[in-house]
């Protein structure tokens, strides 16, 4: 049996969670009163101004919770990217995409390391009889000596000065954006393509489930996630169930990869902490775990996309225009 230590976690661990919306500003919406072209850049500037204030004046013990919310802005800002792509052109939605993912990867180390202790921590409230032995105490102490020492070079790379000037040039670009059409014309084909993209992953991990199919396939359903979220107003009784299914969703196929990531790292070291025997039946464990979840997303998967493309940004185009004219 191997053990679950029980001690608290140590400052600057973050115990990730999915990302529900509820502590979203009012502003990650499209109002009713505003043009699209306004909202679109609204919530662009409010995401920014968040992350400005998510990395300024932090102590040590909360820098940690102050990076994984800034990556999640980043993310937002980038589905709001998606959401508008024909509209900016090629080359400002490749550049403008490309400058906000860089500044993301530069915060990746310590939340890759924050991963695998959350991790660790979830596999052993699914399978809490199993993972009851002594060694597991010496797994996450080991995975909490990555997390502490990225921390501890995250500080001594001193980011966030960094980070706050790669945010203010972020909104310079988000005042540039060449948004030239109004109303549903704006954002049709940037959701039909994010529809789009995620069916045909989904497709394509039922036909070949590979880990980079199913990497790809969250990246899409996460984008579509977001999106949906920002025209949450427009028929709340259906845009809030499709955005539970599709955090839902989300999550399970992040847990997957998560868990994905920490099975490579034992098997490249497990040895150093755990006996064979202890090794395999933490990696069996891992491999059940993840295939519940893969089973889980594709079951999701079969009714969030079960519209065509065209199908589904026409409904939402008319609850759009409904919800404008009321």
């Amino acid at each position: 049996m191997l053990d679950a230590e029980s001690s608290p976690r140590p400052p600057g661990v973050l115990k990730v969670k999915a990302d529900s919306g509820k502590n979203d500003r009012m502003g990650y919406r499209f109002t009713k009163r505003e043009s699209v072209r306004g909202g679109v850049r609204r919530m662009a500037r409010e995401l920014l101004d968040t992350a400005t204030r998510d990395l300024g004046g932090e102590s040590e013990r909360n820098l940690a919770t102050a990076i994984h919310e800034t990556r999640r802005t980043f993310k937002k800002i980038r589905a709001i990217l998606r959401l508008v792509q024909p509209e900016l052109g090629k080359e400002v939605y490749s550049s403008d995409n490309a400058f906000i993912r860089d500044a993301s990867r530069q915060l990746s180390g310590l939340r890759d390391a924050e991963v695998l202790v959350a991790t660790m921590d979830r596999l052993i409230e699914v399978y809490p009889n199993e993972l009851d032995g002594p060694a597991v105490g010496v797994v996450r102490g080991a995975l909490r000596r990555r997390l502490q020492a990225s921390l501890e070079g995250m500080k001594d790379q001193d980011l966030l000065p960094t980070m706050t000037e790669l945010i203010d040039e972020a909104g310079r670009r988000v005042a540039r954006w060449p948004l030239r059409h109004g109303g549903w014309r704006a954002l049709r084909p940037g959701l039909g393509r994010v529809y789009r993209l995620g069916s045909r992953a989904h497709a394509s991990v039922l036909d070949k489930p590979t880990d980079a199919g199913f990497h790809e396939w969250r990246k899409q359903a996460k984008y579509l996630y977001y999106d949906v979220r920002v025209l949450g107003r427009i028929r709340p009784k259906k845009m809030k169930p499709l955005a539970a299914q599709l955090d839902e969703l989300t999550e399970a196929l992040g847990d997957a990869n998560d868990l994905s990531v920490l099975q490579t790292l034992l098997t490249e070291q497990g040895e150093e902490w755990l006996d064979q025997a202890q090794l395999e039946g933490l990696l069996n464990l891992i491999k059940a775990r993840r295939c519940d979840l893969l089973d889980t997303a594709r079951e999701l998967g079969s009714r969030i996309y079960r519209e065509k493309p065209n199908r589904f940004v026409k409904r939402l185009g008319a609850d759009w225009k409904a919800w404008r004219r009321r």
